[in-house]
């Protein structure tokens, strides 16, 4: 029940990851991480991780409040 409940959390994590990844490979492969450290797509992966979890807790949140079956108490 709770991988249900975290569903779209859960998945925003991992689409985080495999996006940083790729665009690590991606800025190996053509070149152009001359000048960028790794831990420069730490940070990048971390930013966004942070960045959409505040942002899926917000929409949770305002969908919810906004659900008419739901009983006003």
């Amino acid at each position: 029940m709770w991988i249900h409940v975290n569903e779209v959390p859960i998945v925003t994590r991992i689409a985080t990851v495999w996006l940083t990844i790729a665009l690590g490979i991606g800025f190996h492969v053509y070149k152009l991480s001359g000048t960028i450290q790794p831990v420069t797509f730490f940070t990048a992966g971390y930013f966004l991780d942070s960045t959409f979890d505040a942002l899926i807790g917000r929409f949770n949140t305002f969908v919810s409040s906004q659900d008419p079956a739901k009983e006003k108490i």
